[in-house]
């Protein structure tokens, strides 16, 4: 609306000088030479038009960029407020099972409390920067299952397998976790075993992700494509890796299946 009404005034004011040229040319010869008065007047008309177009064309590109950055800062805090909706959630429960375990195994009782501690500590130390080792959230990933295993006694309950070197290659933070904590969420069986399977493929270029999890009958469609979360992950990898992934979530005979498939970065 303001570069339309700014447009409108230079039009108008063009208008008023033209109408004083054409006075001014009437006056001194008695007539208007047309000619003459179009190569005075193309000019003025040229430059103010390219001018508005031009100053348009910045403006609009200026726009472009503020709302790509509030769209980033939009999804970031989002993702943050996530983090603390769910952490929280874990962090209780873990610390409730460790106290259960204080009085009958004080040493494995401090083993998870050091596990604890040190995914704490990624997550407050390490998870501000674009990229990490893949290495480090390899570790956060498997000492995350390692805490969530105090809730079930059924050591095959989750399998974690890892095939390639994982010193290789930086990723964003905190990526793969949250399909992880999703898994976690719906396996309500303790007793499948391999209820949870996660393997990651690491290659020179490239890290493959699964993650798959059992659903109860009576549960299925309980994971939904499209919660807050899914949907802030998508955001986030569009984001970051932009075309450099490919991600597929689906459902197949009573399992909840995660594919996801990112290009490794050097730094």
């Amino acid at each position: 609306m303001k570069r339309t009404i700014r447009f409108v005034w230079v039009a108008i004011c063009n208008g008023i000088l033209i109408s004083i040229l054409l006075l001014l040319e009437k006056h001194d010869t008695g007539k208007v030479d047309f000619l003459d008065f179009l190569i005075l007047t193309l000019p003025i008309i040229y430059f103010s038009l390219f001018g508005f177009l031009f100053k348009t064309l910045i403006e609009w590109i200026k726009d472009r960029k503020i709302k790509a950055e509030l769209e980033k800062d939009k999804v970031t805090s989002q993702l943050e407020l996530l983090k603390s909706q769910i952490n929280p959630h874990f962090l209780f429960n873990t610390l409730n099972n460790i106290d259960v375990l204080i009085l009958d195994e004080p040493k494995r009782a401090s083993d998870y409390l050091k596990k604890l501690s040190e995914i704490l500590r990624f997550m407050l130390y390490e998870t501000d920067t674009e990229r990490v080792p893949l290495a480090n959230e390899v570790e956060y990933i498997n000492k995350y299952i390692e805490l969530q295993k105090i809730r079930t006694s059924n050591d095959k309950f989750v399998e974690l397998e890892i095939v390639g070197n994982a010193n290789i290659g930086f990723i964003a933070p905190m990526i793969f976790i949250h399909f992880v904590e999703n898994a976690f969420k719906y396996a309500t069986n303790k007793k499948i075993e391999n209820a949870i399977s996660i393997r990651l493929d690491i290659c020179d270029s490239k890290v493959s992700f699964m993650c798959k999890n059992h659903i109860n009958s009576n549960d299925l469609n309980a994971q939904e494509y499209n919660g807050l979360g899914f949907q802030l992950i998508k955001q986030r990898l569009d984001l970051i890796y932009k075309g450099d992934y490919n991600l597929d979530v689906h459902e197949e005979n009573s399992w909840y299946i995660v594919n996801l498939e990112i290009k490794l970065g050097n730094d």
